[in-house]
């Protein structure tokens, strides 16, 4: 990636009674590493390119006392200056990763993001921000229309710099994925605003809060915002009194639902991976799987379910028909959560990755279940079964299904017992990846 994506705008500075903008390049580390090479540019400041020659300048500048090159005549120079304006395409990634931000660079930022027009991708991962520094930059993006991503991980963000980003988003309809991985953002962050603030967005393709303890509380008052609402029990019997002349009577399987509420419809990927969540959020979780038709892209691993808690999830996913990417690692299934859970997997048509990483145990139910999985499954691509102990003769039903599927592309089975890389090594030689 070119060093244009480290590029600062320093503060305006004025030489012989002009106005002029100095451009620099900082790279990862904070050190100045280049600066412009002319004094004398008109201010613009927004538009910053890098030219063939190597240098940095906006695309709107006017250079004074700058004289074109004759490539014809050799060392030679025309007597014409440039009298118009270098126009080149404008920088669309501004990529500041652990490059030492200060409150200074982004109080320059947060300004220049308020009128910006090009940037469209934002990565200020790694560099220690707290909610003083983000709360600037939320108030930028209430004004920003052309930002599309933008990468907070790895920081120092609380609650009030969670709060503030979300009122941003509130009226921002133009931000398509926002990253908070890695920061602080506890209990009490974000929960004032997130469900309104996601029925509200319909921008949002992807929000990335893994790695933040923001708990039951927080998390079930997203998923509520990407589903309709459940309805009460009094309210599902009268739902069913009323269409029972005109539709057959359910058999209670599949859960009601109230469409006069609005939802969130058009989040696409959702990160929760290490987020403190239990089986109080996996009932919300199991309602907002069975409705959604946009969430393709779903991370729940590291959480603190119980059976009780992934029977829940199972009975979502046997009725969800979007998710193409599911992470579960870590969550420890037992026999009967790992063979619903199983099945539920079975019944989907589009599932491409499965990640199971240290979730099964060594019943030997499971493994025939997973055989049957990979037997009939015509769309799964990447299995993850890594440190999951399947023992025979389940496991044998397993191999065998494996060198019969032809959907498969990448399966991790890494373990420590080495009979059964040895058992794999025999029986599945025949197959061919």
């Amino acid at each position: 990636m070119s060093a244009l994506l480290h590029l600062f705008l320093a503060n305006i500075v004025s030489q012989r009674s002009r106005k002029v903008v100095c451009l620099v390049v900082r790279s990862h580390d904070g050190t100045l590493i280049c600066s412009h090479p002319s004094g004398t540019a008109y201010l613009a400041g927004f538009n910053i390119v890098e030219t063939p020659g190597g240098s940095f300048m906006d695309s709107t500048l006017t250079l004074q006392n700058a004289y074109t090159t004759d490539d014809n005549t050799a060392g030679g120079r025309s007597s014409e200056p440039i009298s118009k304006s270098k126009h080149a395409a404008p920088i669309r990634v501004l990529d500041l990763r652990g490059s030492h931000v200060d409150m200074d660079i982004m109080t320059q930022l947060s300004r220049g993001l308020s009128t910006n027009r090009f940037i469209t991708t934002l990565s200020l991962s790694g560099n220690h921000l707290e909610d003083a520094a983000v709360a600037l930059l939320a108030s930028a993006l209430m004004h920003n229309g052309c930002l599309l991503e933008l990468t907070l991980s790895y920081n120092a963000i609380g609650e009030i710099g969670s709060t503030a980003l979300a009122k941003a988003l509130a009226t921002n309809s133009h931000l398509r994925v926002l990253d908070l991985m890695h920061n602080r953002i506890g209990r009490d962050g974000i929960t004032p605003w997130l469900g309104d603030t996601m029925r509200a967005n319909y921008a949002l393709r992807e929000l990335k809060l893994s790695h933040n303890a923001i708990g039951d509380k927080t998390t079930i008052d997203l998923l509520q915002s990407l589903s309709p609402k459940a309805l009460t029990e009094e309210e599902k019997l009268k739902a069913r009194l009323s269409t029972r002349r005109h539709t057959t009577m359910s058999d209670g399987s599949a859960d009601s639902h109230n469409d006069s509420e609005p939802f969130n419809s058009t989040l696409r990927t959702l990160l929760l991976s290490n987020t403190g969540i239990s089986d109080e959020t996996s009932t919300h979780l199991a309602h907002m799987l069975s409705h959604t038709r946009s969430l393709t892209y779903l991370d729940i691993s590291c959480n603190n379910f119980t059976s009780e808690g992934n029977m829940s999830i199972a009975r979502g996913l046997q009725r969800n028909a979007s998710i193409r990417y599911l992470n579960y690692r870590e969550n420890k299934l037992d026999e009967v959560a790992a063979l619903a859970t199983v099945r539920a997997l079975k019944a989907s048509s589009f599932l491409e990755t499965a990640l199971f990483q240290d979730c099964f145990g060594g019943e030997s139910t499971v493994g025939s279940a997973l055989g049957q999985l990979v037997k009939t499954t015509r769309t799964l691509v990447t299995l993850d079964l890594s440190h999951c102990p399947l023992e025979p003769p389940g496991v044998v039903e397993f191999y065998y299904a494996l060198a019969d599927n032809t959907s498969l592309r990448s399966i991790d089975l890494v373990s420590s017992r080495t009979a059964r890389q040895e058992f794999w090594q025999s029986r599945c030689s025949k197959t061919r990846r």
